[in-house]
């Protein structure tokens, strides 16, 4: 064979082998750095902000349910529809559980009269002033 002609079975010449790894090697880097960044819809959503969960709820409706039908409802008729809710089998094949309606794009749950996130680093005064904020119960009477 003379100098530079391809093999047979190959499919580039000799001397174009350098040019195709180079430029190989610069996609699969591209397309690797491209998959690194935070994705848009991360960088506009931001934290959640903190809960107002101190305001005052309506009481509920008194009801009692039926026993039997509720027992049935949940032993039977909840499990039929669970094997038929195909959104849920989808998610969980391809391994992509529901996300939580609470969390914001950083995976963190806001703040809220009974929960705190510690994210940071806590001061000795913070620490020794504790989670709570409020006095607690009435402690001037002995409880029942």
């Amino acid at each position: 064979m003379r100098p530079g002609a391809t093999h047979p079975g190959t499919r580039c010449p000799g001397r174009w082998r350098p040019a195709v790894a180079v430029l190989a090697a610069v996609v699969a880097f591209s397309v690797v750095a491209a998959g690194c960044g935070p994705s848009r819809e991360m960088l506009l959503a931001g934290p959640l902000p903190d809960l107002n969960d101190r305001e005052p709820i309506p009481e509920p409706p008194a009801a009692q349910p039926n026993q039997y039908y509720d027992f049935v409802d949940r032993s039977v008729f909840r499990q039929i529809h669970s094997w038929f809710d195909l959104p849920r089998h989808g998610r969980w094949i391809i391994g992509v559980p529901k996300q939580a309606n609470n969390v914001d794009a950083y995976d963190e749950v806001p703040n809220s009269s009974w929960f705190t996130n510690r994210g940071e680093r806590l001061t000795l005064a913070q620490a020794v002033r504790g989670p709570d904020t409020v006095d607690g119960p009435d402690s001037t009477q002995p409880w029942r």
